[in-house]
């Protein structure tokens, strides 16, 4: 029998850690989220370990969020991604570092996380236009995972495989979901965050604001007759969230309203 030749995209997801793979979907479900695409996405990742042969689970994007306001809704915690956020732009990549704090049980944890400004693609390295926003909700992800209470997790997590909502990150799925993120990603019908910046002649040491109704982080958007841009949340559809003008967000990311408001209405977002 013919051995049929791995792929050399296939071979790289085989040797993909788990980590690595479940990080990879969650920048699916990230940016799905931006463009303000509603998917039925799961909330739990299940991956085989070839090296212990065990099959590791963990909350994705989706369920991470799914397990946050769970838990503050019952009373278990009162967390809240805090407006600490340190943003270091390096040689082709970006840290961000969030500080989430729990009001009830009095502790707190710095999350952390890398975007990389550059995606491979076989036309070679292209800008990542999402690379800010995915390594600020990957931060925000890692800073609350560390604030949730370990044996209610459990219980959260057997939930969700209950109600069919995990996800096995097989090779094949795994393939199919770096070749959208990398497709999406580097889409050039749309300006990434610096050249909107640089284009309407912003700061590039702004830091993106929160949404103050849901938490998500906001992103500039163009107004479609392309006269300026505001600040859109990713769940203005989900939840009705609003959009601020840029004059409304001081440089640190906080929404002081200080001058006049003037909200973005739906019919301003381009999507």
């Amino acid at each position: 029998m013919t051995k049929t030749k791995k792929t050399e995209e296939e071979t790289d997801n085989s040797e993909l850690t788990p980590y690595e793979a479940m990080d990879l979907v969650d920048e699916n479900q990230i940016v799905n989220e931006i463009e303000g695409k509603i998917l039925d996405e799961a909330l739990v990742y299940s991956f085989l370990d070839k090296t212990t042969g065990k099959e590791i689970t963990g909350l994705s994007w989706k369920g991470t969020k799914a397990v946050w306001w769970e838990f503050n809704k019952k009373k278990f915690t009162q967390m809240t991604v805090t407006d600490k956020v340190i943003v270091t732009q390096g040689d082709g990549f970006i840290d961000v570092a969030v500080y989430a704090y729990d009001e009830l049980r009095k502790i707190g944890a710095w999350g952390m996380a890398r975007g990389y400004t550059k995606q491979s693609t076989r036309s070679g390295q292209i800008d990542d236009r999402f690379a800010s926003a995915k390594a600020m909700s990957k931060a925000q992800r890692n800073a609350l995972n560390q604030l949730f209470p370990m044996e209610l997790v459990a219980k959260m997590l057997k939930l969700f495989i209950k109600q069919g909502k995990m996800q096995k990150l097989t090779p094949q799925f795994v393939s199919q979901t770096r070749q959208q993120v990398t497709t999406v990603s580097t889409n050039r019908n749309y300006p990434t965050q610096k050249e909107l910046m640089t284009k309407f002649k912003m700061d590039l040491a702004q830091v993106p604001p929160k949404c103050p109704n849901c938490g998500a982080t906001m992103l500039l958007m163009q107004r479609k007759d392309g006269s300026g841009i505001f600040w859109s949340c990713s769940n203005w559809r989900t939840k009705g969230c609003k959009g601020y003008n840029v004059d409304d967000v001081e440089i640190d990311g906080a929404i002081t309203m200080g001058k006049k408001t003037q909200l973005a209405q739906k019919k301003d977002i381009p999507f």
